[in-house]
């Protein structure tokens, strides 16, 4: 029978009720255990907790005329600025106040329109901050649009504030610097104060220290070791930096190409270097908690980058991280950007694939506004494909490319202005996406289960490197990616192959 399917508002798909796990599209958390929720079955990341759809209107503090309703987003992409953080809008979901939105402004021929990111609307500043550890003073949310000076970042605003009225002195609400010298008393992060996402509202006071870091693994001699996710026999590093065509590490699922490597004793088992090296806990800019080192293979979905992985990876209690991007650390330094990223605030359009992420790294610097999304920033400088017998090189665009290119992979255009692969021997220009494809974060020949639509779907990972290349199901192309899906009925009966992602979930 098929599942019922509703329409709701803010989203142009019918969605089925589900049962999910993974983090929600809008408010980008993931609930401590199942929730309740819907899911598109037009869009790849289609998931939204129930809570979050349902809140048809919220009632926030800045609005005294009633209550903000949700809108889908008809404007133009960063035309509209949120009346709470002040920052652009480049959501598909907004809210809005209908009875301010015609009130004018102080600027001639211009109106009030008191517009708001969904987690801005959703979870608001706390009208009165105190934390008695860090200041002697209250500070008060004051939700009247008005130009001040920060006295943590010395930026000039133009929005809320919050004010200590014993020290005079004004904080922008999502100021991302600790205030210094410029305040008498030391004032506590507003953003960390006031955010779900950043604080989880646990005061710290008189609690014990987090445990120290153990090693990973314990050193047998001086190139072998016994690790924690392959205790049953030793690693021997290996230095030789020889290519062997399709090995790859257990922890993140990428080659190992010219890098150092722990190979098993006894068995196939492979960890680069640096894998082996990860800590067992560690904490992460993209939430709160703390992430704990989990070394089993099941299939999951990066909060970060949004890829399917069956590697190791870092878990919380609301998200999970595979291993790439929980190694990601700030100033995040890329080959292609003269300056540090930094992890400033969630969900924006990435400068490099033209696609909004709820997670990217920013450029702080004036007037620069670079955005890169995890995705793209972990792109491997350096791959191995079956096209060209050299390895392949990304290159950044050329911005003064001109005439037509194609994709030897998929035989379609190619624009050279944008990221693309290429062979320093060889006049290629390859998508990115062609190169790796969307099975990049799976082990091949791991037998693993997905629930689509309320079915299970069983499935292996196989290399796409035979003669003829496999039919896929849902699209009725030939796999051109370096991976596909094998899928198979209840009664372990052949059932299809799948191509992508977004063919896997149609």
């Amino acid at each position: 029978m098929e599942p019922l399917k509703i329409n709701l508002p803010f989203h142009e798909h019918p969605l089925t009720p589900v049962k999910i796990e993974s983090a929600c599209k809008w408010c980008g958390l993931k609930f401590n255990g199942v929730s309740d929720g819907y899911q598109c079955g037009s869009c790849i990341y289609g998931l939204f907790h129930k809570t979050c759809a349902n809140n048809k209107n919220i009632a926030h503090p800045s609005q005294t005329c009633g209550n903000i309703l949700y809108h889908t987003l008809n404007l133009e992409r960063g035309k509209r600025r949120c009346a709470g953080c002040r920052e652009k809008i480049y959501d598909d979901l907004y809210f809005i106040c209908n009875d301010c939105v015609l009130v004018p402004t102080r600027r001639k021929g211009s109106f009030g329109s008191s517009y708001f990111h969904f987690n801005c609307a959703k979870y608001p500043p706390s009208k009165v901050i105190n934390v008695p550890q860090h200041h002697d003073h209250k500070l008060i949310l004051e939700m009247v649009k008005s130009s001040f000076t920060c006295a943590a970042c010395g930026k000039d605003c133009d929005g809320y504030s919050y004010k200590c009225y014993e020290c005079n002195l004004k904080f922008h609400v999502n100021c991302e610097k600790y205030p210094a010298e410029k305040c008498p008393s030391y004032v506590f992060h507003t953003k960390c104060a006031t955010r779900e996402d950043v604080w989880d509202g646990k005061e710290m006071k008189d609690e014990p220290e987090e445990e120290e870091d153990i090693q990973p693994f314990k050193i047998i001699d001086e190139n072998t070791i016994q690790h924690v996710s392959h205790e049953e026999h030793n690693l021997r590093l290996d230095k030789s930096g020889i290519f062997i065509k399709d090995r790859i590490c257990e922890a993140c699922v990428y080659p190992i190409y010219h890098h150092s490597f722990y190979s098993c004793m006894s068995c196939s088992f492979i960890l680069h270097e640096s894998c082996a090296n990860l800590p067992l806990s560690k904490r992460h800019v993209v939430s709160n908690e703390r992430y704990r080192y989990k070394y089993w293979d099941y299939l999951f979905t990066c909060m970060a980058c949004g890829l399917l992985s069956n590697g190791f990876k870092y878990d919380a209690t609301r998200s999970t991280l595979d291993v790439r991007c929980a190694s990601v650390t700030e100033p995040f330094v890329h080959k292609s950007h003269p300056h540090p990223l930094f992890y400033t605030s969630p969900r924006g359009v990435c400068s490099v694939c033209k696609k909004e992420e709820h997670h990217v790294l920013r450029c702080v610097e004036d007037d620069c506004g670079y955005v890169m999304d995890y995705r793209c920033a972990l792109l491997p400088y350096e791959v191995k494909h079956s096209v060209d017998h050299h390895f392949l090189s990304l290159c950044y665009g050329e911005e003064n490319a001109s005439g037509k290119y194609w994709c030897d992979i998929c035989e379609k255009e190619t624009d050279p202005k944008t990221w693309f692969y290429t062979s320093k021997d060889c006049d290629l220009t390859l998508h990115t996406d062609c190169v790796l494809g969307d099975f990049r974060g799976l082990k091949p020949g791991i037998a693993e289960d997905e629930y689509v639509h309320h079915v299970r779907r069983d499935f292996k990972v196989l290399r796409n490197n035979s003669m003829s290349r496999p039919l896929c199901k849902q699209c009725k192309s030939r796999c051109i990616f370096p991976f596909f899906l094998e899928t198979w009925n209840k009664n372990s009966i052949h059932n299809g192959y799948y191509c992508s992602e977004s063919c896997f979930y149609s």
